[in-house]
């Protein structure tokens, strides 16, 4: 399965890369319609002249870098249903595509990004999905009957990673819940099980790599040592801090015990007495 996070930003991503200038690699196509760049351009500068701002768009969603890609608040808000609400109101038949595409992009963030759990096969949010599903496979054959050449096809639609990554994720995720909802697996477990979608991603382990890029510094291509070296240091900072996380400790402070210079203890430090202005000596 894919990080559905990941997922979002790869399906603005493709979008960010369609359009008619040099930059951009392909021209997305949907029922004879583009999904292009330009349409999310000019909600921002509408927005820009809005006294009450209706999206989140700002320039950072809009005028993307390398750091900016990376932001998933900034893809959500990019592929909102806000945004194709605005396009509705003022250009409506331009980018009827776009909207499509945007309002499928939000639901499947929304349905695998909810903490509301799926307890049966027969909630509506997995025949959602299965339509939505469907959906990316009809939208590939309408555009194989359209275009001769794979060329042709692949420059009219979005990446086939990411085509593969929206399939493999949603049909994971409806035959996971098939298995967990199944007679054979409620008699292993009696308790009745369920999913909480959110649990699906990879915020654990990009927080961990987060920390490994604060010890390594400006070395973006750290040695196996210097990695085993950050795990010790990490895992060591981390055990530290449950230790002295109770509020019978106050501040650390080490100090040697009467008797024995070996044995340590941790005890409450004194608060000391704030200066102020002017200071009394």
């Amino acid at each position: 399965m894919s990080d559905p996070p990941h997922l979002i930003k790869k399906l603005r991503n493709n979008i960010h890369s369609s359009g008619h200038k040099e930059c951009h690699k392909r021209t997305v196509k949907l029922e004879g319609k583009e999904i292009i760049w330009e349409h999310f351009v000019s909600v921002f500068k509408r927005e820009c002249k809005r006294v009450l701002p209706i999206t989140k768009l700002n320039a950072d969603a809009i005028y993307l870098n390398n750091f900016s890609k990376m932001r998933v608040n900034l893809a959500v808000h990019t592929l909102s249903n806000a945004v194709a609400k605005e396009m509705e109101e003022n250009e409506n038949e331009v980018t009827k595509a776009t909207q499509k595409y945007i309002k499928v992009s939000s639901r499947i963030f929304e349905i695998l990004n909810s903490e509301e759990p799926v307890k049966e096969e027969t909630d509506p949010r997995i025949a959602e999905l299965v339509e939505i599903n469907e959906w990316f496979f009809q939208w590939s054959t309408e555009l194989e009957h359209e275009f001769i050449l794979p060329s042709e096809i692949q420059k009219h639609n979005i990446s086939w990673q990411t085509i593969q990554d929206v399939h493999l994720t949603l049909s994971s995720f409806i035959d996971l819940v098939k298995y967990v909802c199944s007679q054979q697996f409620q008699m292993k477990y009696p308790t009745k099980p369920y999913i909480i979608p959110k649990r699906f991603n990879q915020d654990i382990v990009e927080g961990w790599f987060s920390h490994q890029r604060g010890c390594c510094g400006d070395n973006r291509e750290p040695t196996v040592i210097q990695y085993g070296y950050n795990n010790t240091k990490l895992l060591s900072l981390k055990r530290a801090k449950s230790e002295v996380a109770c509020n019978s400790y106050g501040k650390p402070n080490i100090k040697e015990v009467e008797g024995s210079k070996n044995s340590l203890k941790l005890v409450k430090t004194e608060k000391k007495p704030k200066l102020t202005w002017p200071i009394n000596i």
